[in-house]
């Protein structure tokens, strides 16, 4: 990859904006999954307690991994708190992930 400063501007500002973006997607999916991981370990009542902040960071998730566009490809929702995944978009979101970690597939 050619250096920023070897550039025009207009493709300086297009690579780091598309570095922000993967960034800032990688740190939003970190925190969601430790927040999930956090919740996964909580008595039903501490959850209800903190359903709608719980709420607020499964959009974060929905948003940084794409689910509402996954639904047209396998993903059902049945409630606001049931979400069934096709083995298809599971293998998928793997892929995904793999690619922002930059991980050979």
């Amino acid at each position: 990859m050619q250096p920023l400063c070897n550039r025009s501007p207009a493709d300086a500002l297009a690579a780091t904006l598309q570095h922000d973006n993967e960034q800032t997607k990688l740190g939003l999916s970190r925190a969601a999954r430790k927040v999930a991981d956090h919740a996964a370990k909580l008595r039903p009542k501490a959850i209800l307690k903190d359903a709608r902040s719980l709420k607020d960071i499964a959009g974060v998730a929905s948003t940084v991994h794409g689910w509402e566009a996954s639904q047209k490809s396998g993903t059902n929702v049945f409630s606001n708190q049931t979400v069934v995944i096709s083995d298809e978009t599971v293998t998928e979101l793997r892929q995904r992930l793999a690619r922002l970690r930059g991980e050979v597939e």
